[in-house]
């Protein structure tokens, strides 16, 4: 509503009104626009442990540059068998055993393989799904625009193991306790032909041996 006065025999009076005007440039002062916000900070990226930073490139230019999931699916922890039967569509087959999980985990990252398409690079592929989770650190990494690197606090890489999860479960990280470092990495991204709203592909990693591999995995629906 926009209301007129004017000063009568020392009295002000309100003498015209409109109800959602239509203002043109210059007819009324307007109110001045609300501060813009303030951007939060920008986390600042971690240095990475470089084993983990090579595993986790050669991975995914194993997977989706040179199409060769078997190579990519050697990267592969058999802890992640048990997240088949978690994260797997309600419409695919049930996996019966580790085995068969594993056989249909390398089949179905051979479709997604094929069907992302080709490209040199991994950004021509993959986008990067950034987290926003206040606990997970950046990682530099060379390959920024393909996929997110972060370190995953200790207790929240734990959490993520599939083996007493059920099917649509949610990892149980309560986040209570202050973060500790060092023993989990995770890498999230889209497949780019799939577009914006597609769903994120996570994967945890951690140290089995002297190797770096994937020990979770789980797909987040838009």
């Amino acid at each position: 509503m926009a209301t007129i006065w004017t000063r009568e025999n020392g009295a002000w009076v309100l003498v015209a009104y409109g109800v959602e005007p239509e203002f043109s440039p210059g007819a009324l002062p307007s109110a001045p626009p609300p501060p813009p916000a303030a951007p939060e900070p920008a986390a600042l990226a971690i240095d990475g442990d470089p084993a983990m930073t090579r595993a986790a490139r050669d991975f995914l230019q194993a997977w989706f540059v040179r199409k060769d999931p078997a190579a990519a699916f050697r990267y592969l922890s058999p802890k992640t068998f048990a997240c088949y039967n978690v994260y797997r569509p309600e419409e695919a087959p049930r996996a019966g055993s580790p085995a068969e999980a594993a056989r249909l985990i390398e089949e179905r990252m051979k479709f997604l393989a094929d069907w992302a398409g080709t490209g040199s690079r991994l950004e021509d592929i993959l986008t990067a799904a950034e987290p926003n989770h206040p606990d997970l650190e950046p990682v530099k990494h060379d390959d920024a625009a393909a996929y997110a690197l972060v370190a995953v606090p200790d207790a929240m890489g734990t959490a993520a193991d599939c083996a007493p999860l059920k099917l649509g479960d949610t990892p149980p990280f309560s986040g209570k306790d202050p973060p500790t470092y060092g023993r989990f990495y995770a890498i999230s991204l889209r497949l780019k032909r799939a577009g914006p709203e597609a769903g994120v592909l996570w994967t945890v990693w951690a140290k089995e041996g002297q190797d770096w591999k994937v020990v979770s995995y789980l797909v987040i629906a838009p």
